[in-house]
């Protein structure tokens, strides 16, 4: 073997311009790979944090059947049952839970967190107007943040943080509608709730017009019921892990709460889509430049043993047998191929620790040697493979021609 590698190395050095070609390709090859590849992996990772966060948000309630409806007299339903209800959406009349599905539900294997919400339409008993209401729990703000409501949507004062009570934050419409503002106060059940601040909420799964802590929205509910709802909530937040897990979640939380309804805008499978067809296109990118440099390189080392002919007829004309060509003929395009491949890998290992191209683009960018690593090595082995198969079937073709054939050829 060594003495194959020390004649392949001396054929090369024979016709350097061909081979300095060859490895220039495979090193133009191996540093698009590796620049591309690093330039993936920091590309997805920008778009897991926005991407896979999209479409995550569920809002989980049961409604209420004909039968409890029909049998409200005896339960924690509103007194004016034709005007104020619990609600999970506008025209959906909702049951009420016990508040520790909340931890249940955030055992889930494919749920971040979960939290539980009190969504309630209300009737003004001054001006007879309707409004709902949410209580929430201000301290959970993962499940809170493009579900229902957070501190980023406030255009004017403060929002509720853990621990405030007997305040309330108003969206903009109602503050428009009614003439509520920051400082004003609203009233519900004869208590009069401050308002903090007011929100412009995003589209959201879950609407109110005020929103309070969730042990003030109980205190205000209860007197407008026939029964105290007691340790019970009509709906939760949940956030999910990963976009990609979003039907898995769903599954889950119907697996757990099988009448439930499921309140999302399922987003999360165009966003993940969409990410799916910017790695194939770049995928099938970088498979058109390696079968490119491929094909080159198999035309380079053809054209190399068709200038050899002779030479090839007359060593295996004095005693070199076929295994020995082939192996001579591959070794050839197995050091180009590893060559050319740590020259593109190096220099683009070293152009992207000087000149971090992502982090101009994005502040989230942090160096990450040992996954530019990894790509080095897979750099490499992929320029490898290349020769491999580049040196294969001319060297295949070589080995099968006679002494005879060989040294007839012009």
């Amino acid at each position: 073997m060594r003495e194959l590698i020390r004649c392949a190395w001396r054929e090369l050095g024979r016709r350097k311009r061909r081979a300095a070609a060859t490895t220039a390709g495979f090193a133009l090859a191996a540093l698009i790979l590796f620049s591309v590849g690093n330039l993936l992996c920091f590309s997805r990772q920008t778009m897991s944090d926005i991407l896979y966060n999209v479409g995550t948000h569920i809002i989980v309630s049961v409604p209420a059947t004909g039968s409890e409806m029909t049998s409200a007299a005896s339960g924690p339903w509103p007194i004016d049952s034709l005007n104020e209800a619990f609600y999970s959406e506008p025209n959906v009349v909702t049951q009420l839970l016990p508040r520790a599905l909340a931890s249940e539900l955030a055992g889930l294997p494919a749920v971040l967190c979960a939290t539980p919400l009190m969504l309630y339409r209300v009737k003004d008993s001054e001006k007879g107007f309707l409004f709902s209401i949410a209580g929430f729990d201000p301290k959970d703000k993962i499940a809170l943040d493009n579900n229902l409501c957070s501190e980023k949507d406030i255009i004017a004062g403060t929002f509720i943080r853990s621990g405030d009570r007997g305040v309330a934050v108003v969206t903009d419409a109602f503050s428009i509608t009614t003439g509520i503002t920051v400082g004003s106060s609203v009233k519900i059940s004869g208590i009069s709730f401050p308002v903090i601040g007011i929100i412009k909420p995003g589209i959201n799964p879950g609407k109110a017009d005020v929103f309070l802590c969730l042990d003030d929205a109980v205190s205000v509910i209860n007197p407008r019921l026939r029964q105290p709802m007691g340790d019970r909530v009509n709906s939760f937040l949940v956030e999910v892990k990963h976009g990609r897990q979003m039907e898995e979640a769903v599954s889950q939380i119907r697996g757990r709460i099988p009448d439930c309804l499921v309140n999302t805008f399922f987003c999360s499978v165009s966003a993940i889509r969409v990410l799916g067809m910017n790695e194939g296109a770049v995928w099938i990118l970088l498979a058109i430049v390696l079968v490119g440099v491929t094909l080159y390189a198999m035309s380079s080392q053809w054209s190399s043993i068709v200038e050899r002919r002779r030479d090839i007829g007359i060593l295996k004309a004095i005693g070199w047998s076929d295994s020995e060509v082939v192996w001579q003929l591959g070794l050839e395009s197995v050091i180009q191929s590893l060559l050319g491949g740590s020259i593109g890998c190096g220099l683009g290992f070293f152009f992207l620790a000087i000149f971090p191209v992502p982090a101009w683009i994005s502040n989230s960018f942090s160096w990450n040697g040992e996954l530019a690593g990894i790509v080095f090595l897979v750099g490499i082995v992929v320029s490898l493979f290349c020769g491999v198969v580049a040196g294969a079937v001319p060297a295949f073709y070589s080995a099968r021609q006679t002494p005879a054939e060989s040294i007839r050829s012009k």
